[in-house]
């Protein structure tokens, strides 16, 4: 005959386990969504940058010699770090992806350096013997207010910072593509400079 204590005890215990058990199953599943979704994420990151590299390549493919054309590309968030655009060609002496040894290419990474395009890098590549140039100008508005004696005005200069690779927001970014004879170049104006040229 079992008295009540035992039984109460045992029923505590049972009730500890349960809750033991239920609560590594919901972390278990907590964890299996989470990884889930990030493995999702970091799929449309890569999709997204292919689908980049693959709208580049149709359109600087679709460029005749000579012509340039500005092209709206839709940029995407990124989780891990930022993507950029750059481009190498065959004969560079600088740095460039193993991958882009044999033809010029136009690769988009996350990093800035050679080894981040080798690594993870969408690149798509030309066969001619174009050079390939990127060339990301942020040129930020800078407002400064003078004062001199009792007459106040505002100044508006515009700062140039010129990289070999283009920055991709999580917005919009447009890129102007020209193609010489022996050159394809891809140019991007951040934003508040290209509004007060179509303002001028």
């Amino acid at each position: 005959m079992r008295n009540k204590k035992g039984e109460q005890d045992e029923g505590i215990l049972y009730n500890v386990l349960g809750t033991v058990v239920a609560l590594i199953i919901f972390i278990l599943v907590i964890g299996g969504v989470y990884l889930a979704l990030t493995q999702i994420r970091k799929d449309v990151e890569l999709e997204s940058a292919q689908a980049i590299a693959d709208e580049l390549k149709a359109r600087i493919d679709a460029l005749k010699i000579g012509q340039s054309t500005n092209t709206t590309i839709q940029g995407f968030r990124a989780d891990d770090g930022e993507w950029y655009i750059h481009g190498w060609d065959k004969n560079s002496p600088t740095e460039r992806p193993e991958k882009c040894f044999l033809k010029s290419c136009v690769c988009v990474c996350m990093g800035t350096t050679a080894d981040s395009c080798q690594g993870r890098g969408i690149c798509r590549y030309f066969e001619g013997e174009e050079a390939i140039e990127v060339i990301g100008k942020v040129i930020s508005k800078r407002t400064a207010t003078v004062v001199q004696g009792t007459i106040t005005t505002s100044e508006t200069t515009y700062v140039e910072e010129k990289g070999s690779y283009i920055k991709i927001p999580s917005n919009l970014l447009v890129i102007e593509l020209t193609k010489t004879k022996d050159k394809i170049t891809l140019s991007h104006y951040d934003r508040s400079y290209a509004e007060d040229k179509i303002t001028d």
